[in-house]
């Protein structure tokens, strides 16, 4: 497996991670900045992946005690794949998520 690097510190991750079988990342824009399109764009993605017994995983719904954007990198080194769900409407730079 090809190292990660940590973008707070530079620091290889080579810790442990928890494997999410069928797992796929998902990552879209959260809060008062997301539009309706993104919303339904993200039930049509999360309804395709149930059927195929995928599991859509967010930051979100997973609970943590690490920064966040640590408990993001640890997720994607979990799952098989990830999407990014955005559109015209996705603002540039995003709102800080507290999680």
């Amino acid at each position: 497996m090809a190292l990660i690097f940590s973008p707070l510190t530079d620091d290889a991750l080579e810790g442990p991670y928890q494997p999410i079988p069928k797992g796929v990342f998902l990552m879209l824009q959260l809060g008062e900045g997301t539009s309706q399109l993104e919303i339904e764009m993200d039930n049509a993605v999360s309804s395709v992946l149930d059927e195929r017994k995928f599991i859509p995983t967010r930051a979100t719904t997973q609970r943590s005690q690490k920064d966040y954007l640590v408990k993001i990198i640890q997720l994607i080194r979990g799952c098989g794949f990830g999407t990014a769900v955005f559109s015209e409407y996705t603002p540039a730079p995003t709102p800080p998520v507290s999680g």
